[in-house]
């Protein structure tokens, strides 16, 4: 399963596109709730347009990160064509490119947290309680 689910695409999309950060699971309060105004009400009726997708990062159960510009996420396998185990990614959100990505464990279980980012770090825990660290640009 890609990890990636379309309600996740769609959150991280509104919030590229409206400059609002989501740098953390549920978001900035971790509530779930949007304070942005505007937003449509009814989704069946008028659906958003997809504006872009990727596909390729990996297997897992995680959700999206954004921060400054940027999406951050796990998955399990290849992340930008290389074999990363369970790793951490980052993309620029303007052009859709891995800028970087990480592995945060060799094997095990796909990932199903979501990576936090903080003071300029983005943090990661897997299923068997590996905690990482990185420098959210880098």
């Amino acid at each position: 399963m890609n990890f990636l689910l379309c309600s996740t695409l769609a959150l991280t999309l509104f919030a590229v596109t409206s400059h609002a950060d989501w740098p953390t699971w549920r978001g900035p309060a971790r509530d779930g709730i949007c304070t942005e105004a505007g937003l449509m009400k009814d989704w069946i009726k008028a659906p958003p347009k997809l504006a872009w997708r990727m596909e390729g990062l990996g297997q897992g159960m995680t959700s999206v990160a954004v921060a400054g510009g940027k999406i951050y996420s796990m998955g399990k396998g290849k992340l930008g064509g290389a074999e990363t185990g369970n790793g951490l990614v980052c993309i620029d959100a303007a052009t859709q490119k891995i800028l970087w990505s990480l592995q945060t464990c060799a094997g095990g279980d796909e990932p199903n947290g979501t990576p936090t980012v903080a003071g300029g770090r983005v943090y990661a825990l897997d299923r068997k309680a590996n905690l990482v660290c990185a420098d959210a640009a880098s």
